[in-house]
Order: C-alpha cells, then structure tokens, then sequence
C-alpha cells in the first residue's frame, strides 16, 4: 500500500515499477502472469497511468 500512497512518477516511471515485478516473476517457467494486489485486494492502477486490474503477462519490449 505504501507503494500506491507515496507513488510520484510519471507514466514511464509506473511502467518501469510494474515491468520490473511483471518480468521479474514472469522470468520462471512456473509464473506466466502476475496479479499485482494492495493489502489482499485488486487494484486499478498504482499511479494513474498504468492497469493493474488484471494479471498482467511479460513485456520483452521493456528488456534491453
């Protein structure tokens, strides 16, 4: 919850916050989406830019 109250970034910043933990887990065999939850609960976004209200699947376009 601390990451949505304090969030400050702008639409590059959210992408790159949830990308990270998306392609960070999406990396094992085992996970092939990712349900981003606050305190137990689904959530629409994290700052205002970016859906996180469905599980969400790997962005390879994001790698370098």
């Amino acid at each position: 919850s601390e990451l949505v109250s304090n969030f400050s970034g702008d639409s590059n910043a959210e992408t790159l916050a949830v990308y990270s933990i998306v392609n960070t887990l999406t990396q094992f065999d085992t996970v092939k989406e990712v349900q981003i939850l606050v305190d137990g609960q689904t959530i629409d976004t994290i700052g205002g830019h970016v859906s996180v209200a469905t599980a969400m699947t790997r962005d390879e376009g994001l790698i370098q």
